[in-house]
């Protein structure tokens, strides 16, 4: 049976896809905005834009690692059922009946 809070492969399969072009986008977004901002041709450059773009790669797979080693091992944790005494609910009772201080 399927436990309906364990994330799903392809919800992680989406969210490596995304971060990483995500990150592709920043880099090809860069290379331009570094000659705006530095005014300089080589920024333009085909070596330049490769490593724009290599580096926004390496960021958004860094950021999937790091999601997958922070989160998702959260979230197995979480959908294990408890085994500790502490953590099971304790039995409704009424509240104590009111004190007479007269």
């Amino acid at each position: 049976m399927h436990d309906p809070l364990a994330p799903r492969r392809s919800t992680f399969r989406n969210l490596l896809i995304s971060m990483i072009a995500f990150g592709a986008v920043v880099g090809v977004i860069l290379s331009p905005f570094a000659h705006v901002v530095l005014g300089s041709d080589k920024a333009l450059e085909p070596p330049f834009w490769a490593m724009c773009i290599g580096a926004g790669l390496l960021v958004g797979g860094v950021n999937y690692l790091l999601f997958h080693v922070v989160v998702s091992r959260n979230i197995r944790r979480l959908a294990r059922p408890s085994t500790r005494p502490s953590d099971r609910a304790a039995p409704a009772s009424a509240p104590p009946a009111a004190a007479s201080w007269s």
